[in-house]
């Protein structure tokens, strides 16, 4: 309770960047403006060096110049507003000014919102002098985000709508953590937007508001049966039947009478059944959308295809990743293309790679005589920008391409790198990064990367023609990447940060490298160990010791190397993450800071494995069946951190001359340059055909391209090309 209470605190209060002082002399017209001046001049000398985009700060410097005068000269005299308000509004310009120079030396503010929010400023201002009302606050907030929204609240503070304006501040934050949202109700009786969150609830997590009604007996439950809205009346309807979370995500068609409840039920008796009903809705709502329409409970709808996704067919096929191919896809035999359509779209964070592939030659299938595109019309091209991806990571986006004719793959392609830009900045970072993920894949067609590279540049021309800044930099930055993608690696800039790896990054105080390597308790475990403990078997190079739950590796000449594996005991009873558990125990208790992490287990031990990265890591190989889609997590918690990761197979054919090479190189102290490093493995695996293949797919540091869109956007103002 604690943490909640500490959680609402920290929500509900905002330090205000407000000099209290200036309440005094509330009527004093020529001190506010006094106090405007004194603002108005640090904000432009704060303008004159401040990092922004040159549209973007010129538009500032007017706002701060020719806006701010003329502003107050007219505030002085407004006709429709008391003399006390008048004042309030002139030191409003003051604190607002004071607050977007705060919020922009603290980078808490995106630039791109800057234009966005100095009109609504001035709107809000417009309407609070002029008493306008709740519905003028609530249109002017509405496209504002929950700390652009406080930062308004904070320039408000001396009239009384500043309430109205904290509230949606409160309300857009906690419906960011609708897990908080029930807790943020009872501790905020006669909140204004309790009706709003209700509503929210109902709408996009239905299953949660129908637990907390039938669970509970207080305010809020009173406040949900007496919401006068149809589909919380209708899921209050539902709360006392006991497959209430089965009929939620069809709420909106109930509540229409689309849909009886005895027909879901009747449906829900049979998985696949429901499963249909699931995708059938989906693709009647993207139909409704391409129409205009804004179907209720379309996140509700996605969330349960998701979870009925992994449910009924992905964590079975998963379970039987060693049984043959007829016995481990019965579960999707009788399932149209539409609906393995779904199931990759919507389990694919949690599919192993064999998973992948055995669905995506099963949805083939269906298009043997038709243009493999003709999946995409049929659910009307939903998520189909999230299918090129997954189909770019598993090496299979090509194929994919092939089995269509070049016209419409070249449509396909245009509408992939077209529209990237977004008004979330996350989602337009992901879009931009999910196309760059795509580069590898489509250089080695050259009739694609043509294609690609037409519609980079017709992108960035577009954008630079209709002065979009955000499309502009995203495409300057694909650019870039596509440039690393296809150029000779050893002559781009772009990448120089992650071409070399310093032997004396790698080093602890004490001078020692030290190495995690974690292995799995199943057969493929077991023999990896094996195999990989065969490296050390010449004693005058290596010492090994080994307890009940690790084995210690150490080296005899050269530099000072520790390598620590925890034993691959049975993981039926999960002896094998007990032994990890007991290594990083001893390592902490040691104070030993592993820099390199090595992941030796399949995909769906990965979660697993990134429990131990640490801050002092600097290196991790992940050594497991497409390692490469779980970079992006990584990079989340690390963006610094280099990786090398299988784009499909992992094997212990490649991972274990790669260990062995890098370990050469760290005995003799040697920084690894990546380049040649790859280079060698590969001239080394070219008598192996197969090995070498499978080391194709492996992705060294320098070509992990979605780190470079994300440390491009986020930390480099200069890859704009105007």
């Amino acid at each position: 309770m604690k943490m909640i209470s500490r959680f609402l605190i920290l929500l509900l209060c905002s330090s205000f960047s407000i000099s209290v002082a200036a309440q005094s002399s509330t009527n004093d017209v020529k001190g506010a403006r006094q106090m405007v001046d004194k603002e108005q001049k640090v904000f432009k000398d704060f303008l004159v060096t401040a990092s922004l985009n040159s549209n973007i700060k010129k538009s500032l410097q007017r706002f701060a110049i020719n806006d701010v005068n003329s502003l107050q000269n007219n505030l002085q005299y407004l006709a429709t507003a008391t003399r006390d308000r008048r004042v309030k509004g002139i030191r409003s310009l003051g604190y607002f000014m004071k607050e977007l120079k705060q919020q922009l030396g603290d980078n808490k503010i995106n630039q791109l919102d800057l234009p966005e929010i100095v009109k609504k400023y001035k709107q809000t201002l417009n309407d609070v002098l002029n008493r306008r009302g709740s519905e003028a606050i609530d249109r002017n907030l509405k496209s504002l985000n929950w700390r652009n929204c406080q930062l308004l609240a904070n320039t408000f503070w001396e009239f009384e709508e500043k309430k109205q304006m904290t509230d949606i501040s409160a309300y857009k934050r906690v419906v960011e953590t609708p897990d908080y949202i029930f807790s943020f109700l009872v501790s905020k009786p006669g909140f204004y937007y309790t009706d709003s969150l209700i509503n929210f609830m109902a709408k996009n997590y239905p299953e949660q508001l129908l637990s907390y009604v039938q669970k509970n007996n207080n305010a809020i439950t009173n406040s949900i049966r007496n919401n006068k809205n149809i589909y919380v009346q209708q899921l209050v309807a539902f709360s006392s039947n006991s497959l209430a979370s089965e009929l939620a995500p069809f709420t909106e068609q109930i509540a229409s009478n689309q849909l009886m409840i005895d027909d879901v039920l009747t449906k829900r008796k049979k998985i696949n059944d429901y499963f249909q009903l699931l995708v059938n809705t989906e693709m009647a709502n993207r139909e409704r959308i391409e129409q205009g329409d804004d179907p209720e409970f379309q996140t509700a709808l996605l969330n349960a295809l998701s979870e009925k996704s992994l449910d009924f067919y992905v964590k079975k096929i998963n379970d039987l990743h060693t049984s043959p191919d007829a016995v481990r896809f019965q579960s999707v035999q009788s399932l149209r293309p539409q609906d393995i359509f779904y199931v990759i779209v919507s389990a694919d964070e949690e599919m192993y790679t064999s998973t992948y592939l055995g669905l995506y030659k099963r949805l083939m299938a269906h298009f043997k005589d038709q243009s493999a595109d003709s999946v995409l019309t049929l659910v009307h091209n939903d998520k189909f920008r999230k299918f090129m991806r997954i189909a770019a990571t598993y090496n299979t986006l090509t194929d994919f391409l092939h089995h269509m004719p070049d016209d419409r793959a070249k449509d396909l392609i245009h509408s992939f790198i077209g529209n990237i830009e977004s008004n979330d900045d996350d989602e337009a970072v992901s879009n931009a990064s999910d196309v760059a993920d795509a580069f590898i894949t489509l250089s080695k067609d050259p009739v694609f990367n043509e294609y690609v590279k037409e519609e980079l540049d017709n992108g960035l021309k577009k954008s630079q023609k209709s002065d979009r800044y955000q499309s502009i930099k995203l495409y300057s930055i694909l650019q870039r990447v596509y440039d690393l993608v296809n150029s000779d690696p050893s002559s781009n800039s772009l990448s120089a940060n992650y071409k070399k790896l310093n032997f004396s990054s790698l080093k602890d105080k004490n001078g020692n490298i030290a190495e995690l390597v974690l292995f799995y308790g199943d057969e493929d475990g077991k023999s990896s160990f094996n195999s990989f403990m065969s490296m050390f078997k010449d004693k005058k190079q290596w010492d090994v010791n080994t307890n009940d739950s690790w084995v210690t590796i150490s080296s005899l000449r050269g530099q000072p190397i520790k390598i620590f594996a925890n034993l691959p005991l049975k993981n039926e009873d999960e002896k094998d993450i007990a032994a990890q558990e007991a290594l990083t125990t001893y390592l902490e208790q040691q104070s030993i800071h592993p820099s390199i992490l090595i992941h030796r287990g399949h995909s769906y031990h990965l979660p697993n494995t990134l429990k131990y990265l640490d801050p002092s890591v600097k290196l991790a190989i992940l050594g497991s069946c497409g390692g490469y889609k779980n970079m992006k997590k990584i990079l989340e918690l690390d963006p610094e951190i280099q990786i090398v990761a299988s784009k499909q197979v992992g094997s212990m054919a490649v991972n274990d001359p790669l260990l062995n090479h890098l370990n050469n190189y760290l005995i003799e102290g040697e920084n690894v340059d990546w380049v040649t490093f790859w280079d060698e493995l590969s001239s080394s695996f070219k008598k192996e055909v197969n090995v070498s293949k499978l080391f194709e797919e492996y992705i060294p540091p320098y070509k992990n391209v979605s780190s470079y869109v994300i440390r491009l956007y986020n930390y480099h103002d200069d890859v704009v090309s105007r």
